[in-house]
């Protein structure tokens, strides 16, 4: 496990095989420092795991101010097999973006509810938002198990990530095209490494609100699968990174 502000660089010529494999993290909102909340991994020796696993634990629940995480998963996963590992009475809620209803102008539908049945792609952002009965346990906690195929080992590449992205026609120009999707990585990431250099929207939990940042003038730095949004005309269908060893 990598727990909560851990930090591991692993760096051999041999191929390192694991059992399991699980990332840890805090979906506090109150973290001033963000370092506090994600662990980092960064490999330079090629990994693998039987099983891969990403814990998200929550600590704070407002009733009056639902509080969403925009997050990602490198993986794919079944939220059939989401398991509960902390807390007593939780209830979680998934939505996933859709860019086809901002474009048709159905602004009530852009955030689409998933259910047990639903699969959360590799890549592909989500938010998501958890209640519990916190007289009885002070956190819960969320583990996100990755599908037995091909993205399974992703979390542990360096390499080069292209993620296509959809393209939806609408009336208005600052309705066509959206996409959410996430830092593929398990380590913090430059945005100005994004290919090509086109300006990104993320949402502020601290500040509740959504920033529209550039990578030519910001060094904003995603948080290990931080999700954002983008236009799929300004990254000519393809949202791509420089490989993480070239930085």
């Amino acid at each position: 496990n990598i727990a909560y502000a851990g930090k591991m660089r692993l760096q051999s010529s041999e191929t390192l095989s694991i059992g399991t494999y699980t990332h840890e993290t805090d979906q506090d909102e109150t973290v001033q420092t963000r370092d506090d909340a994600w662990p980092s991994l960064y490999c330079d020796t090629p990994m693998r795991a039987d099983s891969v696993k990403i814990s998200m634990r929550f600590t704070r629940w407002d009733s009056y101010h639902s509080y969403w995480a925009f997050t990602s998963l490198p993986f794919d996963c079944k939220l059939s097999d989401l398991c509960i590992t902390e807390g007593s009475g939780v209830q979680w809620a998934i939505r996933k973006y859709s860019g086809k209803n901002r474009a048709d102008a159905k602004f009530d539908e852009v955030w689409v509810k998933q259910t047990n049945d639903s699969i959360l792609h590799a890549g592909e952002g989500f938010i998501i938002a958890v209640n519990w009965n916190r007289s009885k346990s002070e956190a819960a906690t969320l583990v996100f198990t990755a599908q037995n195929n091909t993205q399974k080992n992703h979390i542990f590449t360096t390499q080069t990530i292209e993620l296509p992205l959809r393209q939806y026609t609408a009336m208005a120009d600052c309705d066509r095209s959206w996409n959410l999707v996430g830092n593929p990585y398990p380590c913090f990431y430059s945005t100005k490494y994004f290919l090509p250099a086109a300006p990104f929207t993320v949402w502020d939990r601290q500040k509740q609100q959504y920033l529209t940042y550039s990578p030519i003038d910001d060094d904003y730095v995603l948080a290990p699968f931080e999700s954002f949004f983008c236009d799929f005309s300004r990254y000519l269908g393809l949202f791509t990174t420089l490989p993480l060893l070239s930085l």
